[in-house]
């Protein structure tokens, strides 16, 4: 339906197209007061819309696929996290862009 944001993965599950790139899902919560981007290996959180001490969070679901331990403020995981931030940062401007111009 027009009213949802996507595309259609309905070849590739049917098999009959390709893709080439990597998937990611951006979801809003709580009434737009936090969002996540999914990837196939990790979920960035941020509660708010700037970056503010606490309000991120990052999982690795290779390791941690219940998502007991939140890895953003560890010193090893700030290139996983500046390339999540980038990440979702585009997602949020993208979904809201589409939002705005329907």
């Amino acid at each position: 339906p027009e009213i949802l944001q996507g595309k259609s993965l309905a070849g590739i599950v049917k098999g009959t197209s390709k893709t080439n790139g990597e998937f990611l899902a951006y979801s809003v919560t709580y009434g737009g007061k936090g969002a996540t981007l999914r990837s196939d290996r990790w979920r960035y959180n941020r509660w708010g819309e700037e970056i503010e001490a606490g309000n991120e969070e990052l999982y690795d679901h290779e390791n941690d696929p219940e998502e007991h331990t939140n890895l953003a403020n560890d010193p090893e995981m700030q290139k996983t996290m500046a390339q999540m931030r980038e990440k979702f940062d585009l997602a949020r401007k993208t979904a809201r862009t589409t939002i705005e111009t329907q």
